[in-house]
């Protein structure tokens, strides 16, 4: 007689064991699949957040220098609109090259309309030039370069001793273009869309937001900014920008804003 205490499962007990374990294994994968998922988020959420704190940290860093190294307080902000800015200002310290400031190689007359300096490196056609001896300084157009010698558009207004500072004043540009989501930086005139790659320091921007305000207290904000009278009243500047990351399956946005003070226009 066969043993019955040695016999296999019946096919009922079966079902149930595959039905246990389907159970089993459809839960761990689900567990996997929100992990995996939330670590895909993660991950974009913290792309996002990076890339906009260093966008941010780019633009306010800049924005601080708007009408540094002028020898005025008027002009500095020349074209303003809620999604791009122009302005003038010496913001990289261009022309100190390893610690060593430019100066002028020779006295400079009044009148001169060209100037030797030590290194022309960080000057460009289209700057102005910034030069200084104690307490006088102004500004004129550098319209050529040849060596180091630089060649003005104006004559100097009095004589500068061998050894002055000069510094050059950028035109600088911050531009979004909210059809292809980049944000431009030019360092050296406009930004004109499509955006040349060099110029662009920011793609998966999903907004990008420039207000103006005055230096009243509290600060009211400056709503027309369509004359140069109206942009010279200016004495802080917020961003707001939204960026956008992917990563794998998931995209996540993050918005973040500062608010700038440019530290070389006089307060109101």
């Amino acid at each position: 007689m066969e043993d019955r205490r040695e016999a296999g499962f019946s096919l009922a007990e079966l079902v149930v064991v595959v039905a246990i374990l389907g159970f089993v294994m459809a839960a761990i994968v689900g567990i996997y699949l929100v992990t995996q998922r939330s670590t895909l988020v993660a991950g974009a959420a913290e792309d996002a957040q990076v890339l906009a704190r260093a966008v941010l940290d780019q633009v306010a860093s800049d924005l601080r220098l708007i009408n540094s190294s002028r020898s005025t307080a008027t002009g500095a902000i020349t074209a303003a609109t809620a999604t791009s800015i122009t302005f003038l200002g010496d913001i990289d310290s261009s022309t100190i090259i390893g610690g060593n400031e430019a100066t002028l190689a020779a006295t400079a007359g009044q009148g001169d309309t060209s100037v030797g300096v030590t290194s022309s490196a960080g000057f460009s056609v289209g700057d102005q030039l910034f030069v200084e001896d104690g307490p006088v300084y102004e500004n004129q157009p550098i319209i050529g370069i040849a060596g180091n010698t630089l060649t003005l558009g104006g004559g100097l207004n009095t004589w500068y001793a061998r050894g002055s500072i000069v510094r050059s004043v950028k035109t600088v540009t911050f531009t979004w273009d909210a059809a292809t989501g980049t944000l431009c930086r030019n360092a050296n005139g406009p930004c004109l869309a499509p955006f040349a790659p060099n110029l662009v320091i920011a793609s998966g921007v999903m907004n990008f937001q420039l207000t103006y305000w005055s230096g009243a207290s509290p600060p009211s904000q400056i709503l027309a900014l369509t004359t140069q009278a109206t942009r010279d009243t200016v004495r802080q500047i917020r961003a707001q920008i939204t960026t956008q990351s992917r990563v794998g399956d998931q995209t996540v946005r993050r918005a973040m804003a500062i608010a700038a003070k440019p530290r070389n226009l006089p307060s109101s």
